[in-house]
């Protein structure tokens, strides 16, 4: 596993590309203010998620040259089985709008799940996307494509 360098955009290349804990520390947690939003978003794993043999993908700017990310994104892939694994319903419950905002609030994640059934937004895909607030900020079409990261733990 490594990490690319960040483009010429200052975002990580297209792709999902894997990473540890230490090697995302390594890479992107370059002050202070960024060790402490990682910091939270492990508190965040520990807390809420418990669970292993889960995928993790995490996004957005905090995987960029931003200085100040206000959060980080996250998605967890849950397949039809997971769906009625009696052991991953709290994940699917902090899936609602009202444990969104409260995940926001206490840990500055924005936390959503892929719902890897027909018909479902796969947020490993959305998240990709540059979006609005990066593509105004740097000039660039808010469809151009950017790199997320697969937690490996």
């Amino acid at each position: 596993m490594t990490l690319p360098p960040l483009d010429n955009r200052g975002l990580l290349p297209e792709g999902i590309h894997e990473a540890d804990r230490q090697e995302i520390e390594n890479v992107f947690c370059v002050s202070l203010y960024r060790q402490k939003l990682f910091e939270e978003l492990i508190r965040f794993f520990q807390t809420e998620i418990q669970v292993a043999g889960i995928e993790i993908f995490l996004a957005g700017s905090f995987f960029s040259d931003k200085a100040m990310p206000n959060d980080i994104e996250v998605t967890i892939p849950l397949n039809a089985n997971k769906l009625i694994d009696p052991t991953i319903k709290h994940i699917i419950d902090l899936g609602n709008s009202q444990e969104h905002e409260r995940l926001k609030k206490t840990y500055r994640v924005d936390f959503y799940i892929t719902i890897e059934l027909a018909g479902h937004n796969d947020f490993r895909q959305f998240f990709q996307y540059v979006g609005e607030k990066t593509a105004n900020v740097k000039g660039l079409n808010s469809r151009d494509k950017r790199g997320i990261v697969k937690l490996i733990l």
